[in-house]
């Protein structure tokens, strides 16, 4: 499978927040320690699954970035448990124009996100079991939160 490129992302998320959105491939990431974040994508044609796993801080960065808000409000509202409805959408907006990039040869459609990959279906259950190919980046978003971005499929 074709990777996407640290390029295409940074350029892809910085013209969407209208922040500078860097993309660092790395190969050896360290333990992630923040809360996690699961988007699920489901690769058509066919019904392979994929997904990306992220940090609750910098997907909620990209999410409060793409709303104006400031970063101390981004880091009050990614502690509420349920999240608050409009920085939700925000996220679910920034993973759903991620199914551009993160599958280049073939069309990924974002199905839904996830705190926790119980929850997730038998493809996406599957590619978390047994992956064959994990892109990693390090991301940092101008003036919020940054954090780890894998491509997991």
């Amino acid at each position: 499978m074709a990777e996407p490129t640290a390029f295409a992302m940074s350029k892809m998320f910085s013209q969407l927040t209208g922040r500078k959105v860097s993309f660092n491939l790395v190969t050896k990431p360290p333990v992630a320690k923040a809360k996690p974040l699961y988007g699920v994508y489901t690769i058509v044609p066919g019904d392979a699954g994929l997904v990306v796993r992220t940090e609750m801080g910098l997907i909620g960065s990209l999410g409060g970035a793409l709303l104006g808000l400031p970063k101390e409000s981004v880091l009050d509202l990614i502690k509420k448990t349920p999240l608050e409805e409009v920085l939700r959408d925000a996220m679910h907006e920034i993973l759903n124009v991620a199914a551009t990039l993160v599958c280049v040869d073939r069309r990924a459609v974002f199905k839904s996100m996830y705190n926790d990959p119980v929850f997730f279906g038998d493809a996406a259950q599957e590619v978390m079991r047994k992956p064959l190919h994990t892109t990693q980046f390090d991301v940092t978003v101008d003036g919020y939160l940054g954090g780890g971005f894998a491509i997991i499929s």
